[in-house]
Protein backbone atom coordinates (compact mmCIF):
# COMPACT_ATOMS: atom_id res chain seq x y z
CA UNK A 1 0.00 0.00 0.00
CA UNK A 2 1.27 3.43 -0.89
CA UNK A 3 1.18 5.87 2.05
CA UNK A 4 2.46 8.94 0.19
CA UNK A 5 -0.01 11.85 0.27
CA UNK A 6 -1.60 12.54 -3.11
CA UNK A 7 -4.04 15.04 -4.44
CA UNK A 8 -6.61 14.66 -7.17
CA UNK A 9 -8.57 17.35 -8.95
CA UNK A 10 -11.76 15.32 -9.27
CA UNK A 11 -14.56 16.97 -7.33
CA UNK A 12 -16.72 16.50 -5.33
CA UNK A 13 -15.08 14.53 -2.56
CA UNK A 14 -11.68 14.10 -4.10
CA UNK A 15 -8.85 13.25 -1.75
CA UNK A 16 -7.37 16.75 -2.07
CA UNK A 17 -6.37 17.86 1.39
CA UNK A 18 -6.69 14.36 2.81
CA UNK A 19 -3.87 12.65 4.62
CA UNK A 20 -3.64 9.37 2.76
CA UNK A 21 -3.25 8.12 -0.77
CA UNK A 22 -6.03 7.38 -3.21
CA UNK A 23 -5.51 3.61 -2.91
CA UNK A 24 -5.66 3.40 0.88
CA UNK A 25 -8.47 2.55 3.27
CA UNK A 26 -8.69 5.79 5.25
CA UNK A 27 -10.30 9.17 4.49
CA UNK A 28 -8.88 10.22 1.17
CA UNK A 29 -9.10 6.72 -0.25
CA UNK A 30 -11.46 5.62 -3.02
CA UNK A 31 -14.45 7.87 -3.66
CA UNK A 32 -17.21 6.07 -5.53
CA UNK A 33 -20.38 7.86 -6.64
CA UNK A 34 -23.63 6.11 -5.78
CA UNK A 35 -27.28 6.58 -6.64
CA UNK A 36 -30.17 5.40 -4.54
CA UNK A 37 -33.91 5.58 -5.03
CA UNK A 38 -36.46 5.21 -2.24
CA UNK A 39 -39.83 6.68 -3.35
CA UNK A 40 -41.71 8.42 -0.57
CA UNK A 41 -38.59 8.69 1.59
CA UNK A 42 -35.74 10.25 -0.41
CA UNK A 43 -36.56 13.44 -2.30
CA UNK A 44 -36.17 12.95 -6.08
CA UNK A 45 -33.22 14.87 -7.52
CA UNK A 46 -31.48 15.27 -4.16
CA UNK A 47 -27.69 15.46 -4.54
CA UNK A 48 -25.33 14.93 -1.61
CA UNK A 49 -21.58 15.16 -1.21
CA UNK A 50 -21.67 13.53 2.23
CA UNK A 51 -19.22 10.70 2.90
CA UNK A 52 -20.96 7.37 3.38
CA UNK A 53 -18.80 4.30 3.79
CA UNK A 54 -19.46 0.98 2.11
CA UNK A 55 -19.66 -0.32 5.70
CA UNK A 56 -22.75 1.86 6.22
CA UNK A 57 -24.86 0.12 3.60
CA UNK A 58 -25.73 -3.04 5.56
CA UNK A 59 -27.17 -1.26 8.63
CA UNK A 60 -28.78 1.34 6.34
CA UNK A 61 -30.47 -1.21 4.09
CA UNK A 62 -31.61 -3.27 7.09
CA UNK A 63 -33.02 -0.15 8.78
CA UNK A 64 -35.22 0.58 5.76
CA UNK A 65 -37.60 -2.36 6.49
CA UNK A 66 -37.40 -1.69 10.26
CA UNK A 67 -34.30 -3.47 11.62
CA UNK A 68 -32.74 -0.40 13.28
CA UNK A 69 -30.65 -2.26 15.88
CA UNK A 70 -28.64 -4.73 13.76
CA UNK A 71 -25.34 -3.55 15.26
CA UNK A 72 -26.52 -4.39 18.78
CA UNK A 73 -28.08 -7.68 17.67
CA UNK A 74 -24.86 -8.80 15.96
CA UNK A 75 -22.78 -7.98 19.05
CA UNK A 76 -25.03 -10.20 21.18
CA UNK A 77 -25.42 -12.95 18.56
CA UNK A 78 -28.18 -12.61 15.97
CA UNK A 79 -30.20 -15.61 14.76
CA UNK A 80 -31.00 -15.61 11.04
CA UNK A 81 -31.61 -18.42 8.54
CA UNK A 82 -31.01 -21.05 11.22
CA UNK A 83 -27.56 -19.69 12.09
CA UNK A 84 -26.16 -17.45 14.78
CA UNK A 85 -24.11 -14.50 13.60
CA UNK A 86 -21.92 -12.70 16.11
CA UNK A 87 -19.81 -9.81 14.80
CA UNK A 88 -18.88 -6.19 15.29
CA UNK A 89 -20.51 -4.04 12.60
CA UNK A 90 -18.56 -0.84 11.88
CA UNK A 91 -21.23 0.75 9.69
CA UNK A 92 -23.66 3.49 10.66
CA UNK A 93 -27.40 3.66 10.05
CA UNK A 94 -27.83 6.47 7.48
CA UNK A 95 -31.62 6.70 6.73
CA UNK A 96 -32.11 9.73 9.04
CA UNK A 97 -29.65 11.65 6.83
CA UNK A 98 -30.85 10.17 3.52
CA UNK A 99 -34.49 11.03 4.25
CA UNK A 100 -33.69 14.60 5.34
CA UNK A 101 -34.36 14.11 9.08
CA UNK A 102 -30.70 14.93 9.85
CA UNK A 103 -28.53 17.60 8.15
CA UNK A 104 -25.49 15.34 7.83
CA UNK A 105 -24.60 11.65 7.94
CA UNK A 106 -23.81 9.69 11.10
CA UNK A 107 -20.19 9.16 10.04
CA UNK A 108 -17.81 12.03 10.80
CA UNK A 109 -15.23 12.90 8.18
CA UNK A 110 -11.69 13.41 9.40
CA UNK A 111 -12.21 17.16 8.95
CA UNK A 112 -15.37 17.12 11.10
CA UNK A 113 -13.67 15.02 13.79
CA UNK A 114 -10.70 17.42 13.90
CA UNK A 115 -13.07 20.39 14.19
CA UNK A 116 -14.90 18.72 17.10
CA UNK A 117 -11.57 18.10 18.83
CA UNK A 118 -10.62 21.77 18.39
CA UNK A 119 -13.95 22.82 19.91
CA UNK A 120 -13.42 20.47 22.85
CA UNK A 121 -16.57 18.42 22.32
Amino acid sequence: MNWRPRTNTWRPRSNTGRTTSSDGCAPGAFRVPAMIRWPGHIKPGHVSNESISALDWSPTLLAAPGVHDIKDRLLKGHQAAGKTFKAHQDGFNQPPYLTGQEPCGARLTIDQAMEKLKQGS
